[in-house]
């Protein structure tokens, strides 16, 4: 099972869903409704269940349902189903930043190590100082050393039976993390002096230089946020997020699978993976359901377009603008395609999800699923599936 950062790239083609050649045997068009359609893809496939959203900038346009939450107790999977919705996530520590730097507390090219209690130097470029801009376009360069970004996942149950194989061979090296803070993650990784410390943790490109996706780096995004408005990032979203857009049901509490909304979580072959926390919460870990993330989905969709409420307008268009290094582009943590439409996706055990805005088309998209769909090549064409026929139909 893949972590995150090896599926956020993977899957980013899908959100250009109007692009994706998937041959299906179904008839994708206009003259098909497309609630069929979905029925029809979600009784072909594997898929346990997922919720698909649509959204313009004042309101939900569609929404569809499809199987279960829960497979052994027959749970309808809902619009009030929560998960974790992986690195989607760091859609949010865009928010957040831009709504540090309007409020006065820091600016995109300060160096972070004004705003940490260590400093963070990547060994091959000593003399590079690492700015908040190269954290939010992924061009830091630190990079997430698989034996260092594994510790951020804890089991809840660390002495769970694992039956399924190639699910053990994921889960047993993690058996022994620790749930700690955020903060202590981070400079156990990423001080010079951090117990978890390595070159590895870095690549040799300078800092600005080269495009290359980091989750630790987002999570140190979030970190500075933290330091930077003395605030917990938590509280600082749920303030200037959350609430005002009345996401309920929506948070880093770690305790979230506990809820009798959440939904279990699959590995392919309808495998239960064990519940688990995320220790770097901010750039993967956010809870929430299809109703929630469709009020976000609703105010990002207006910000894309100039007119969003919680931020000013060129604040949103900075989160926005498309940087292009060589074959990968970025906005402020959002992805830009060349049709300059942001979009992310997500994966960690037991989920999948996508998002995407279409600003010229007033259209937003978001799927979540409850499976490790990036897994498996049959459970892949049946989101591709999912997300082709919702593009076709509202394009």
């Amino acid at each position: 099972m893949r972590i995150r950062s090896l599926f956020s790239a993977a899957v980013i083609l899908t959100t250009g869903c109007a692009n994706v050649t998937v041959k299906t045997d179904i008839e994708m068009n206009h003259k098909t409704d497309i609630t069929t359609q979905l029925k029809n893809i979600y009784t072909r496939s594997d898929l346990p269940g997922f919720a698909v959203v649509v959204v313009d900038n004042q309101r939900i346009i569609y929404q569809n349902i499809q199987g279960y939450a829960d497979l052994a107790e027959q749970k309808p999977f809902t619009a009030q189903t929560v998960q974790n919705i992986g690195s989607v996530s760091k859609t949010v520590i865009a928010f957040a930043i831009m709504k540090a730097v309007e409020l006065g507390h820091l600016k995109l090219d300060d160096p972070i190590n004004q705003y940490l209690e260590y400093d963070v130097i990547n060994p091959h470029h000593p003399d590079k100082a690492i700015t908040v801009r190269h954290l939010t376009t992924h061009t830091s360069g630190i990079s997430d050393s698989d034996a260092v970004y594994a510790r951020s996942y804890v089991l809840a149950d660390p002495e769970i039976d694992v039956v399924d194989e190639e699910l053990a061979a994921y889960i047993n090296p993690l058996r022994g993390n620790e749930l700690i803070d955020d903060a202590e993650f981070l400079k156990r990784t990423l001080s010079k002096n951090g117990k978890w410390f390595t070159t590895n943790s870095f690549i040799k490109d300078a800092p600005g230089e080269t495009y290359h996706y980091s989750n630790i780096g987002a999570a140190l995004a979030a970190h500075v946020v933290e330091r930077a408005v003395g605030m917990r990032y938590e509280t600082f979203t749920e303030k200037y997020l959350f609430g005002p857009l009345l996401m309920k049901q929506t948070g880093w509490d770690e305790q979230a699978f506990l809820s009798e909304n959440f939904a279990q979580r699959y590995y392919p072959g309808d495998v239960e993976v064990p519940d688990y926390w995320l220790v770097t919460r901010a750039d993967g870990g956010l809870y929430t359901n299809a109703n929630d993330f469709a009020q976000y989905m609703i105010e990002m969709l207006n910000g894309a377009q100039g007119h969003g409420e919680l931020l000013s307008s060129d604040s949103y268009q900075e989160m926005f603008r498309r940087v292009v290094f060589d074959k990968e582009s970025s906005g402020v943590f959002w992805s830009i395609n060349d049709k300059l439409q942001p979009n992310h996706s997500g994966g960690d055990p037991g989920i999948l999800t996508v998002t995407s805005l279409r600003p010229k088309l007033n259209r937003a998209f978001f799927f979540m699923t409850n499976i490790s769909a990036d897994e498996d090549k049959r459970l892949m064409k049946s989101v591709k599936k999912v997300l082709k026929a919702v593009s076709n139909h509202f394009k």
